[in-house]
């Protein structure tokens, strides 16, 4: 099991730019909103291999962890 985390790398741009994020792959077990409200950090939809953070994040606050299946030896 491993996590990582994902968020947009550009600048000047509105805040309230809406970001989709989609994670593809058997090894993406969930996908959450750590900077959202608590309420909403249960963010994912959808199911491996293809699951997407909904509804699209506000850039100021698009960032998503995921979590992982790491490969085995």
């Amino acid at each position: 099991m491993a996590l990582g985390a994902i968020r947009p790398l550009t600048s000047d741009v509105p805040g309230s730019l809406p970001v989709a994020v989609v994670a593809v792959g058997e090894a993406v077990r969930n996908l959450s909103c750590p900077a959202l409200e608590l309420p909403d950090q249960a963010c994912a939809t959808g199911s491996p291999p293809l699951m997407r953070v909904s509804p699209d994040l506000p850039w100021r606050t698009a960032v998503v962890v995921l979590q992982l299946d790491l490969a085995g030896p």
